[in-house]
């Protein structure tokens, strides 16, 4: 029961709330209807009024229709038949003025749309003085007719429509007929009250628009946008801009003897068909709109009279100047299409070909003798005589004197681009330098450790290309392949002979740098003598080209005979002013940017270890000693051998002389062009100095090749400067690699030395000769009066007679020395290596060498230390001299161009290097005894001597027959 009550309960409340629910929204439908019924009443309430209010406005406009009509049946009845006409007239006058106005927006739509602008202007003209005037007669006209009221404020907005509009189409368009110009011009001078000069001024820029868009499309970088494509288009604007300046004087002046008035004015007074449109009255009156449509005209007419001769030349003059800034400022982007400088002639050549066949065909007003037959024959309804003018003729008419277009417009476009072109041609020199330098110092990195005089050249089967019938195209890869072939040939024999293997390898590794660095060269002056190339095309032309366009041909007519072909004529001289010092100070940016990062590499290696330093810590350095050799031989090589660098850097004058001198002979594309230039890139290396010294053959009188400067031809501060920085680079390089090599094997030598038991004999050692000295001779006992001493103890000679023995060659650590200063030669270029590397590392090693022997002779020294016999002292006095003799040279090679080295410095460092020599030769001699010594001097001096002589004999003959490393015995015979 109590869930039951419970459950009935909640049913109950559940079920009144639903109640109270329902009420509510009982409630808002009922007040909501009610709202909507109130406001439906007031609509219903001003519709009613509404309603009321109009049927009284139609009740006033029929009384008033009902008393004009009144009004009317009145005055007919008072008034005469005349006056009945007169009152019909006015009232066909009116309407038909309201009509007129009423059609003037579609007449002039039509007109915009058949882009007829001066007869859409004529309409707007002719409608203001219609609305003029029917505003005039009654002020309150306008209200009888509130369509027209309405319509006017739309008509007036055509004035500005039908201006923008034209000035529009003057701008867009390319070729314009004198007709369309002058229609449209009219228009525009309708439309607003200017005069002449500005309207001549409102056409100029109009087509100065058209013209710019034409050179940024031009100048946009197109892809599709070739050579050819954009010759047609400079050419078209060239010719845009001789057709506009011969369409002002059309349009504006008269020629004498051609035609009689102005085009503007002739257009101007043509019968006007238009004007019947304005006879509303039967009577036109002065104040009538025809009337003031004569006058407008006339005013026009006065206007553009009053432009002269000279204001037209001004005008045409200084919008000419203000298109030849739009062309400056676009500058070298405007023939980007151009990659060389023969396609910046041929360019030239297109614009000049479209300029000079060219021809403005101006309409003369007399007409021909055949023309006076009847209307509408065909002598009749023939075109007008024209008159042909030429750029000279118009320039001269409109202008008042002759004026190029070339130079005015695309000269400094022209000199722009090929300024870029040699800009990059430089910038392209100074990345592929680097590039190829920097793989060769990282490929150096690499080589192995090798101590000084360590390095084993190739054999001549590994560096000899045999491939004589290998066409030339692929010589050099057929050649490369071959050699690689035979090295790994030879590698693998080798391999079976212990480590012969290895150091073959590690000999074509450590002079690999040597083609990188001649191929480095080889870039750097076929990318300067490309940069030249540009810059004499621009302004020369290509050499002995026997063939081209007729415009080529034309421009060439005046310099037949001079061996060239001048691409701009009178404007050589001046592209030439701008290009030559241009070339020259980028050829300096780039070189000195050249040796700006070769100084930056030199500066980040460390210093060759002293000459204490253990073999392996000084055998670490010989990377760093290739990288050296490396900067040297560049740096020499750009400051010496260089060709290119001492043309541009030259007299700029002399430029077409090496470069004809070198185009004679076509290059592989075989049209002659500057880019064929054959620059000389060796100069002659040290070992071909040194046959020419043997041999007595010279290189030629100018002292180079390729055309090359002679060397007492004087120089440029640039070219000076330049030089002067890489030869200071190269020496300093090769510097640090002879003071390495110069530590490193007079360190081994006092090795060697402290080692050698020879040298604590007794006896004669390996080597030696017996030398025999006749009875009497001078210097043996018997001259010397002097029979006693021991010279039974050298040999017991027979009485009358003395012999002893001396030493005949060097010893086997000299010869090593020796050896290792060849080879060292030969891994700093071979035949080629530059004289200065052979006389800095002779001069250095000869200075180690003595204060290696110095420090050895010490008490402390490991010579001393051993207890040299006579013997030992004789073959070091022999050596010294003999290594001594070997090593001198011209003296100290001063690495810096401030240093005080002069010829006075190198003579006092010679003097005082043989002052060393003396007190190291009388310290040795001291330790023999002093009877004995003055005896063996002449005759150990005089088997030296003959070593010597021997030995170069051998030496020379296999530097000429090319089988050894010729710069591994260059050092022994210079």
């Amino acid at each position: 029961m109590l869930s039951n009550t419970a459950y009935e309960v909640e049913v109950e409340t559940k079920t009144r709330h639903e109640i109270e629910d329902k009420k509510q929204q009982l409630r808002q439908v009922v007040g909501g209807s009610y709202r909507d019924l109130i406001s439906s009443a007031d609509t219903i309430i001003d519709i009613a009024k509404s309603c009321d209010h109009l049927v009284g406005l139609v009740g006033d406009v029929q009384a008033g229709l009902g008393g004009l009509a009144g009004g009317l049946r009145e005055r007919k009845t008072s008034t005469s038949e005349g006056e009945s006409n007169t009152s019909y007239d006015r009232l066909y006058a009116l309407g038909s003025r309201v009509k007129y106005l009423l059609d003037t927006p579609e007449t002039i739509w039509g007109c915009l749309d058949s882009k007829d602008y001066l007869e859409a202007s004529r309409r707007y003209v002719r409608s203001a003085e219609v609305h003029r005037a029917l505003t005039g007669h009654s002020k309150h006209i306008l209200a009888r007719f509130p369509l027209l009221q309405h319509q006017w404020p739309l008509v007036k907005k055509f004035r500005s429509q039908i201006w923008d509009r034209a000035v529009d189409w003057l701008g867009s368009q390319g070729e314009l007929s004198s007709e369309q110009l002058a229609s449209t011009l009219l228009a525009l001078s309708l439309l607003k009250p200017m005069d002449g000069a500005e309207l001549l001024n409102t056409y100029l820029e109009a087509r100065q628009r058209y013209i710019g868009q034409c050179l940024e499309s031009a100048a946009a970088g197109n892809p599709d946008t070739d050579l050819d494509t954009l010759t047609v288009i400079l050419g078209d604007v060239v010719v845009l801009v001789y057709r506009v300046v011969a369409q002002c004087g059309e349009l504006f002046l008269q020629l004498p003897g051609v035609t009689a008035a102005p085009l503007l004015v002739k257009v101007l007074e043509q019968d006007d068909l238009g004007l019947q449109d304005l006879a509303f009255d039967t009577q036109a009156g002065p104040k009538s709109e025809a009337a003031a449509w004569k006058a407008v005209q006339a005013g026009v007419k006065d206007r553009l009279g009053t432009l002269s001769p000279q204001e037209v030349a001004a005008q045409c003059g200084a919008w000419l100047d203000r298109l030849s800034q739009h062309f400056r400022a676009l500058g070298g982007r405007l023939l980007g299409s151009c990659s060389s400088g023969r396609d910046l002639l041929a360019a030239e050549s297109g614009v000049q070909e479209a300029l000079h066949a060219w021809q403005f065909q101006l309409d003369t007003d007399s007409a021909p003798a055949a023309a006076a037959g009847e209307p509408g024959s065909a002598a009749a309804d023939a075109p007008p005589p024209t008159h042909a003018l030429s750029w000279n003729d118009a320039s001269q008419w409109v202008l008042g004197r002759p004026l190029g277009l070339w130079p005015l417009l695309l000269e400094h476009a022209l000199v722009e681009r090929a300024k870029e072109l040699v800009a990059r041609d430089f910038t392209t020199v100074v990345g592929e330098v680097t590039s190829l330098l920097g793989g060769a110092l990282e490929e150096a990195e690499e080589l192995p450790p090798a101590a000084p005089g360590s390095y084993q050249g190739l054999s001549w089967s590994d560096v000899v290309v045999l491939q004589p019938g290998t066409p030339p195209a692929s010589a050099a890869a057929a050649g490369g392949a071959a050699g690689r072939r035979r090295r790994r040939g030879s590698r693998a024999r080798r391999s079976s002979s212990g480590g012969a293997a290895a150091a073959g390898a590690g000999a074509a590794g450590a002079q690999a740098w040597l083609p990188q660095t001649e191929r480095a060269v080889q870039v750097f002056d076929q990318q300067l003598g490309s940069a030249l190339a540009a810059a004499l095309d621009a302004c020369y032309g290509a050499p002995n080209s026997s063939a081209g366009p007729a415009a080529e041909q034309a421009l060439a007519a005046g310099a037949a005979g001079a061996g060239r072909k001048p691409s701009g004529g009178e404007y050589s001289a001046g592209r030439a002013r701008v290009l030559e010092p241009f070339v020259q100070d980028r050829c300096t940016e780039a070189a000195q940017a050249i040796a700006a990062m070769l100084e930056s590499r030199l500066g980040s290696l460390p210093d060759p270890p002293p000459p204490d330093t253990p073999s392996n810590v000084a055998a670490s350095y010989a990377p760093t000693a290739q990288k050296t050799l490396l900067v040297g031989r560049f740096a020499l090589a750009i400051a010496g051998r260089s060709t290119a660098l001492r043309v541009i850097l030259g007299p700029p004058e002399q430029w077409q002389q090496h470069a004809a001198g070198d185009a004679g002979g076509r290059g592989p594309s075989g049209s002659g062009s500057w880019g064929g230039l054959r620059l000389g890139l060796q100069a002659p290396s040290a070992g071909e100095q040194l046959l020419a010294r043997r041999l007595g053959v010279g290189r030629g009188a100018s002292g180079g090749l390729g055309g090359a400067p002679a060397p007492g031809a004087p120089q440029s501060a640039k070219l000076a400067e330049v030089q002067q920085r890489f030869r200071d680079l190269g020496l300093r390089a090769y510097s640090l690699w002879a003071d390495w090599a110069a530590h490193g094997l007079s360190s081994a030598l006092l090795s060697s030395l402290a080692s050698d038991l020879a040298l604590v004999a007794d006896g004669p050692l390996r080597g030696w000769e017996e030398t025999v000295v006749p009875p009497g001779a001078e210097g043996t006992p018997e001259a010397e009066g002097d029979l006693g001493g021991d010279a039974g103890d050298l040999g017991g000679p027979p009485a009358g007679e003395m012999r002893f023995w001396l030493p005949a060659a060097p010893s086997a650590a000299a010869m090593a020395l020796a050896a290792g200063a060849c080879r060292e030669a030969d891994n700093a270029g071979g035949h080629a290596v530059d004289e200065e590397a052979v006389s800095m590392l002779k001069w250095r090693l000869a200075g180690a060498l003595l204060g290696a022997l110095r420090s050895g002779l010490q008490p402390s020294g490991p010579l001393v230390g051993r207890g040299l016999s006579e013997k030992g002292v004789l073959q070091l006095l022999f050596d010294i001299r003999f290594l001594y003799d070997l090593l001198a040279g011209r003296g100290p090679v001063s690495i810096t161009s401030s240093s005080a080295d002069g010829p006075t410095g190198a003579a006092s460092a010679v003097a005082a290097r043989k002052r060393e020599l003396s007190e190291l030769e009388e310290e040795l001699q001291a330790l023999v005894d002093p009877i004995d010594w003055a005896t063996y001097e002449s005759y150990l001096y005089a088997n030296k001597e003959r070593f010597t002589a021997r030995c170069q004999v051998c030496i020379y003959i296999s530097l000429l027959v090319g089988l050894l490393g010729g710069g591994a015995y260059l050092v022994m015979v210079t």
